[in-house]
């Protein structure tokens, strides 16, 4: 075979074209470094050159402006492009520079000749940009409990109110730190920060009554309860943990709905009302917000695990921000949109629950080959759909399965 039998038809973006003559620059990049005194220089090879292709291509005919148009709407197409060259065939490449087209209707009508310079063009291989979700989850829920903080701090006072008022406030704390306990005890976590959490709550539902004319310091430690019953659902190492925990948080982020009516028919009264919904406001905010630090240790099996998450989340986020004042409603905003942002970057390359009905009751791992082409996925089937026995997945009932 000569070479003309290996020169190819020329093309750019699947347009054809002839080639007159063509140019190749290859070589390498050298940096020299010439140092003061010395005549001899060091040169530093920093690679392969671009390779960068010169064609000077012509179109002639009865059709030949429809060719040339074509060739002009390939040129400027966005992107990078596949040139046929006839002499080194498919490469990606980039225009590099402008295209000059020559025509002499006059002299030589039917004919147009075209000058293109094209670089090679590959893949970006530098890391793709990411945005850090965690660290604006981080950010976002500081944020939100400072504000709750600084909120309760307006609002709590127990200066002027008579005795009767200030032991209803001491109630009101009692029975926050009664919810925090009882919520702790749901989880099922390693028994000894369990019971480290629970001690500390013991002690400071002791020390309640002579911490109420601090309410700094009730602001702190009230926060630093819920903060660290958060912080089991990151000591548990695992996705079931942190559900627990963010499970348990819900029912504190919604504790104010229960609580007591104070009919405020006196100035005395109405602070211990404002008391009462100030310490329930200070709960439920830094549940939530704890609960939105929580679940970036969940590994989400599915697009729609990590969708339910993201709505349970953001119907509390709302529900608290509806009666929220400015400065708080700002950051349960910001919250909102960093829990949204990770929650999605997290789950974007999930696959999604679908529903299916056996016609026979089958073992799993026939159904896993059968259903998922995996016989391994076996076990993800019998978890997914607590089934008793791996041997016999019932059939005519409906069965969830991961579609990768």
């Amino acid at each position: 075979m000569s070479w003309r039998d290996r020169y190819q038809q020329a093309s750019f973006r699947g347009v054809p074209f002839k080639v007159r003559t063509h140019d190749t620059q290859i070589g390498r990049r050298a940096t020299v470094i010439e140092y003061p005194q010395r005549d001899l220089p060091y040169t530093e090879d920093m690679g392969r050159r671009a390779r960068r292709y010169t064609v000077r291509a012509i179109v002639v005919g009865d059709d030949y402006d429809n060719e040339r148009n074509r060739l002009v709407a390939a040129f400027e197409e966005y992107g990078p492009g596949v040139l046929v060259h006839p002499a080194y065939g498919r490469v990606s490449v980039a225009l590099d520079g402008p295209v000059t087209i020559s025509e002499s209707p006059s002299q030589e009508g039917g004919k147009a000749e075209i000058s293109a310079t094209f670089v090679e063009s590959g893949e970006n291989a530098q890391p793709a940009q990411s945005v850090d979700t965690q660290s604006l989850v981080e950010s976002a829920a500081d944020g939100t409990i400072n504000e709750a903080i600084n909120d309760f701090l307006d609002e709590f006072s127990i200066d002027g109110l008579p005795d009767v008022s200030q032991t209803g406030a001491i109630a009101v704390l009692d029975d926050a730190l009664q919810s925090i306990d009882t919520v702790t005890r749901r989880i099922f976590v390693n028994p000894t920060g369990l019971y480290s959490m629970i001690s500390k709550l013991g002690q400071l539902q002791g020390n309640v009554a002579r911490l109420l004319s601090a309410p700094r310091t009730i602001s702190e430690r009230l926060t630093q309860m819920v903060s660290g019953l958060a912080a089991l659902g990151f000591a548990g190492g695992d996705s079931g943990t942190a559900r627990q925990v963010v499970a348990a948080m819900s029912l504190l982020s919604s504790s104010g709905s229960a609580a007591a009516y104070i009919p405020a028919f006196t100035e005395s009264r109405r602070q211990e009302a404002a008391n009462r919904d100030a310490v329930t406001a200070l709960v439920s905010r830094t549940a939530v917000a704890e609960s939105v630090r929580v679940q970036t240790a969940i590994n989400y099996d599915s697009v729609d695990d990590a969708e339910a998450m993201r709505d349970l989340l953001g119907d509390q986020i709302d529900a608290l921000a509806d009666v929220a004042p400015d400065a708080v409603y700002r950051s349960l905003t910001r919250l909102r949109v960093a829990m949204v942002q990770d929650i999605t970057r997290r789950g974007a390359d999930l696959s999604r629950v679908r529903t299916t009905t056996l016609g026979a009751t089958l073992p799993s791992v026939v159904v896993a080959h059968a259903l998922l082409g995996d016989a391994r996925r076996a076990d993800e089937i019998v978890s997914r759909n607590r089934i008793r026995h791996p041997g016999f997945v019932p059939g005519g009932v409906p069965l969830e399965i991961v579609a990768q």
